[in-house]
């Protein structure tokens, strides 16, 4: 992976944080790939999730939510 996608990954990972997030990077399953997750949670309830939702809009943090993510 390039420094530079590493940078990416800890500046966002950093960023959630400060929003109060609890922040994992899990690396990519393919070898190679050049990508990780940065998962948040666990999320609790629907109301939870709104509010993260709204956080991440609000700071134009692009997501997609995963549900019931082992």
């Amino acid at each position: 992976m390039k420094e530079e996608d590493i940078k990416k990954i800890i500046k966002l990972r950093a960023n959630l944080i400060l929003l109060g997030l609890e922040v994992e990077i899990e690396k990519p399953l393919i070898s190679g790939l050049g990508m990780n997750k940065v998962l948040i949670g666990p999320i609790e309830s629907t109301k939870n999730l709104s509010l993260i939702s709204k956080k991440l809009k609000k700071n134009n943090i692009k997501y997609i939510i995963i549900s019931d993510y082992e």
